[in-house]
């Protein structure tokens, strides 16, 4: 999968994209989720939605469904960074412009040291919600933020910072009261700043060990001691000079969520929005080797982008964006390639082909990354300097088709399919099929979220004289594929009818899982007693040609 400019985006951003567009966001970028993020979206389960016919369910599951899950991660809470960096635990100028992962995992696999990013909650919430599965912790959390924001008085709290500055003139233009903080800030007695700023930032608890350190270190600078605390801190006394003034209009509660998402601006290259207070301050805190890129540009950059895939033939789509989409288009009137021109501006040069790598060699590491799975085999190690580790693992679930793209190549998806009917095989002794068919619907249809049921039937096809029919010197296969929402008796009957039809060569039974979304098959050997079974690899093909029709008809991810 490519790589990307690091993005970070807010929700009036990806609620303009459609899921097409949103997937080739997801493949040309690489997405910083903040925690804001999740909270936005929190915040829109209590929302009254009039003139829609979408419950707030629904709408907040189709955002989670858009937001992207193959080149994204969840960027830690800017307070947990904060308080790191008072704790002299984190360097801001090691990280520009790239996420603060979370999920880290250091842990030792017999002499080796590992680092495993697993899901964050946050990404887990996500996925959940695509899927409209919402927990009832969650939705008291959507009430709690919610009650929060609508107390939340922007003016006291201007007041009562400016109040400790002391007096200094309006601010005349946005740009103006962006200097004016900085000119606060290098003009004030640092230590008495220290001690503000610590309060304005919601850790008061740390100001006596934070000044103390920073007096024990000689009085640094703060912006070279503390540069993190330095760039929130400037941001809290740009919002609370503006306050006062017109320069900002319609200022709402909501507005202290699009303040926070300036603190995570130190860790993205490209930051987009199509709020009109990230449109006017998010430039004002962002460095010249930084873009700020209109909501409503991405998405008609996106647009153009689909449609200039949807030009493809179908041989093509089938290779999948990680073959056919792996760079941008070579044309400089997509801004997404201007993107990758200014951040990643060797991408033309690099090697475009894959590497194939060595059977024993990736037999080895797919062995390695199944053990890391196994926690019996690990041991936690507190060694999280990733410079002395000898891998590391990243895990993440990801929808292998959303939209009208898919992802990897058909090949490849129905390669995984087939590894999973492996797994799932089930073999019976002839004469016995049907009824262990029965047993096994009957078990499969206590989860009441179980979908697409279908029952596969496959069997030599017979001429008139009971033949078996001939083609290219091949048997031709019969596929009768039988949808089931129960196992009632009429159901029973109609299977049995097609069950007894003709000499069966394989009998399958598909579904959707529920708890993955993805194929569940169960698999039966009913070879008639009396005729030799036929070779694997013809009803393997027939079965493959099947599974493939199934996924097609249903759509599934």
């Amino acid at each position: 999968m490519s790589q990307g400019p690091i993005l970070i985006f807010d929700k009036s951003t990806l609620e303009s994209l459609n899921l097409n567009e949103a997937v080739l966001l997801d493949n040309f970028y690489v997405s910083n989720v903040t925690p804001l993020f999740f909270v936005e979206c929190l915040a829109d389960l209590e929302k009254r939605i009039l003139r829609s016919k979408s419950t707030p369910e629904q709408l907040v599951g189709s955002i989670a469904n858009r937001t992207p899950d193959s080149q994204s991660c969840a960027n830690v809470y800017h307070r947990r960074i904060l308080e790191a960096e008072l704790m002299r635990e984190f360097d801001l100028s090691q990280v520009l412009q790239r996420p603060v992962r979370g999920g880290a995992h250091p842990v030792q696999l017999d002499n080796s040291k590992g680092i495993i990013f697993h899901m964050t909650q946050e990404e887990e919430a996500l996925h959940r919600w695509a899927k409209g599965d919402f927990l009832d912790i969650e939705r008291q959390m959507a009430k709690g933020w919610r009650r929060t924001i609508s107390q939340i008085d922007l003016d006291a709290m201007s007041e009562n910072v400016l109040r400790e500055l002391g007096h200094w003139r309006k601010p005349k233009s946005l740009e103006d009261a962006r200097r004016l903080a900085d000119t606060i800030i290098d003009s004030m007695d640092p230590e008495w700043l220290l001690r503000l700023g610590l309060q304005i930032l919601g850790v008061p608890h740390a100001t006596d060990r934070v000044v103390g350190d920073w007096i024990k270190n000689r009085r640094k600078p703060l912006r070279d001691w503390l540069p993190y605390f330095t760039f929130m801190l400037s941001i809290n006394i740009f919002f609370c000079l503006v306050l006062p003034t017109n320069l900002l209009k319609n200022v709402k509660q909501s507005h202290h969520i699009d303040l926070a998402y300036l603190y995570y601006l130190p860790f993205c290259s490209v930051f987009t929005s199509r709020d009109n207070f990230h449109v006017q301050v998010a430039p004002l805190f962002m460095s010249d080797g930084q873009e700020f890129v209109h909501g409503d540009d991405l998405k008609a950059d996106l647009r153009k982008l689909d449609e200039y895939y949807s030009k493809l033939t179908e041989e093509v789509l089938d290779q999948g964006l990680c073959n056919f989409a792996q760079l941008p288009p070579d044309n400089d009137s997509f801004l997404t390639t201007r993107l990758w021109n200014k951040f990643l501006p060797t991408w033309r040069s690099e090697p475009k082909n894959k590497v194939d790598l060595d059977p024993q060699l990736q037999k080895v590491l797919t062995d390695m990354v199944n053990r890391t799975k196994d926690k019996s085999q690990l041991r936690y190690d507190g060694d999280e300097d990733i410079a002395n580790m000898d891998y590391v693992t990243i895990s993440r679930k990801v929808w292998t088709k959303k939209g009208k793209y898919l992802r990897f190549s058909k090949e490849v998806i129905l390669k995984n399919q087939e590894e999973e009917m492996k797994k799932r095989n089930e073999v019976f002794p002839a004469g016995t099929q049907f009824s262990s068919l029965v047993d096994s619907l009957t078990d499969l249809f206590k989860d009441p979220g179980t979908s697409g049921v279908e029952v596969i039937f496959i069997s030599f096809k017979l001429d008139e004289k009971g033949e078996k029919v001939v083609e290219d010197n091949q048997h031709v296969a019969q596929i009768r594929a039988v949808g089931v929402t129960g196992i009632s008796h009429e159901t029973q009957e109609v299977l049995r009818e097609q069950y007894d039809m003709a000499p069966l060569i394989s009998l399958m039974v598909l579904w959707i899982r529920p708890s993955a979304e993805k194929l569940g098959i169960l698999k039966f050997q009913p070879i008639a007693l009396g005729n030799p079974p036929p070779k694997t690899a013809e009803y393997e093909d027939w079965e493959k040609k099947a599974i493939g029709s199934y996924i097609h008809r249903n759509n599934l991810q």
